[in-house]
Formats: C-alpha cells, sequence, structure tokens
C-alpha cells in the first residue's frame, strides 16, 4: 500500500463512526417527526433530518473524491436500539418526555463520534467541515433539550 492509501483509509476508518450515527440521526429525526403533534417541534425535525442528510452527503462526497471509497451506510447495533426504544416508549406508553430523552442520548453518541474523529490527525478541509457539522450537532442538541424541559410537546401513538 502506498501512503496515501494508507492515509484514505485512516480517514475513512475516522469518518466512518459519523456516517453510521448520522444515519440513525437522521432516521430519528423523521421518525419522531411523524409521531410530534406540535406543528413547530415536527418542523425541526423534518429539518434536522434533512440536515442529518445533507451532512452524509457532505463526508461521501469528499470520500468518493479519496478513491476507493465504498459507500455503505449500515446503521449501528447502538443506534437501531435508540430507535426501537424510542418506538416501544411511543407505542406502549413511553410520555414525551422520555422520547425527547432518547433524541437526546441519540445526538449524545453523534457528538462522541464527532469528538473522536476530531481528536484525529485528518486533512484540514475534512476538519474543517466536520468542526461546522458537529458545532451544528451541538446546538441541536442543546434544542432538544429546551423543548424536554420546556415539557409543551406531545406525542401521537
Amino acid at each position: 500500500m502506498t501512503a496515501d492509501e494508507i492515509r484514505n483509509v485512516q480517514i475513512r476508518k475516522a469518518l466512518q463512526p459519523i456516517i453510521e450515527n448520522l444515519v440513525d440521526s437522521q432516521l430519528r429525526f423523521q421518525r419522531m417527526s411523524e409521531h410530534v403533534q406540535n406543528g413547530r417541534v415536527k418542523g425541526y425535525f423534518l429539518t434536522e433530518s434533512l440536515r442529518r442528510a445533507q451532512f452524509l452527503e457532505d463526508i461521501e462526497t469528499i470520500l468518493q473524491i479519496r478513491s476507493d471509497y465504498d459507500p455503505k451506510q449500515d446503521v449501528t447495533i447502538c443506534g437501531t436500539l435508540h430507535r426501537v426504544w424510542g418506538e416501544l416508549k411511543s407505542l406502549y406508553g413511553g410520555d414525551d418526555d422520555s422520547l425527547l430523552e432518547t433524541a437526546e442520548q441519540g445526538e449524545g453518541e453523534v457528538n462522541k463520534a464527532y469528538e473522536k474523529a476530531l481528536a484525529k490527525k485528518l486533512p484540514l478541509p475534512i476538519h474543517q467541515m466536520l468542526f461546522a457539522q458537529f458545532t451544528h450537532i451541538q446546538q441541536s442538541f442543546e434544542h432538544i433539550t429546551t423543548i424536554r424541559t420546556a415539557g409543551n410537546v406531545h406525542f401521537t401513538l
């Protein structure tokens, strides 16, 4: 393997957890938007779902440029469990607060994936893109916390 090929593998390994967590996050926001009654929060969740899809596209574009990238969008086991748990709460009596708490936990996992990747030595353009995405995700996490603590969001089955 050449030095460039080794570097590309390292970059892919650093970004794969982010990709997996973004897929989970995008699906989580989409599904939550289907059950929330508050139109404003529904719009927020849909917007965040689309934002995660854009983040994924941005990362995959960079990886495709770097050669030998095989785009896989496998969801993580942890992310799948978060989604299933949220759906079970919704179907079997989980309250609105616990659903938002599940969203918070999921976004916490996304934050961790970004923190780990940003701690690695990545090319500057990739680092800058990840940092901008990470900043938005942190703001989103805080917004979800605010929504949950306000206590005025209701979900339907």
